[in-house]
């Protein structure tokens, strides 16, 4: 009874190891559609650490209006992994920031 413990015990450990270190998103690509009058950006991440959604989304819509300036919209398709993204699969959430 005790191995088992002990091995649940270090898989559990292990695991929230692995989640530590993985990064809290990847950018995969962005999409500017620029017209005469507008700008829309279109991003497509992976959050890996879904509990930071909100507060990643934020910091990636900051961090691309000091780097590229202030477009119309901002559009940021969230996905859960690669594989879903590859796949073709709808975003596990869609945020969209206007700027006027």
């Amino acid at each position: 009874m005790k191995k088992k413990l002990y091995l649940i015990l270090i898989a559990l450990v292990l695991i929230l190891t692995l989640i530590n270190l993985l990064p809290d998103y990847e950018i995969v690509n962005d999409l500017s559609i620029s017209t005469d009058q507008s700008r829309e950006v279109k991003i497509n991440v992976i959050v890996y650490k879904f509990w930071t959604v909100k507060s990643v989304a934020e910091e990636i819509v900051r961090e691309h209006t000091r780097i590229n300036g202030t477009p119309n919209s901002i559009i940021l398709d969230i996905y859960s992994s690669h594989f879903c993204l590859n796949q073709g699969f709808e975003p596990y959430k869609t945020i969209t920031m206007n700027f006027y």
